[in-house]
């Protein structure tokens, strides 16, 4: 096993698939890196708290942050996000990171 970690802020989307193993777990089996699944369960909304507990985890390789799904409402991600960033770049200036989209439920077309 690798020094370095792959850091996920999960959402209970991903942690409760029915079917299929979630999505993490399945690339966690793959990739020769100790995988990290912060799973707030729908909990974490961009509260600078989350990024600093994140931040303080040492060696990450990459962030995936699937962020759109618990922040609510474009203005709670827009407001929110940029700090959440500033925080994580604050402790690891050079490690990418990757922010994710939902995917839309299927009712959302029906009653947006």
């Amino acid at each position: 096993m690798n020094d370095i970690s792959l850091c996920v802020q999960d959402s209970l989307i991903l942690i409760c698939s029915s079917n299929v193993a979630p999505s993490y777990d399945v690339l966690s089996r793959f990739l020769p890196y100790e995988f990290i699944n912060l799973g707030f369960s729908g909990s974490g909304r961009g509260e600078p708290e989350v990024a600093r507990t994140i931040a303080s985890i040492e060696n990450p390789a990459l962030y995936v942050l699937d962020y759109e799904a618990n922040t609510g409402t474009v203005e709670r991600m827009t407001e929110t996000l940029p700090p959440f960033i500033d925080i994580l770049r604050e402790r690891h200036p050079r490690v990418p990171i990757l922010v994710v989209s939902k995917i839309p439920y299927a009712k959302e077309h029906f009653y947006p």
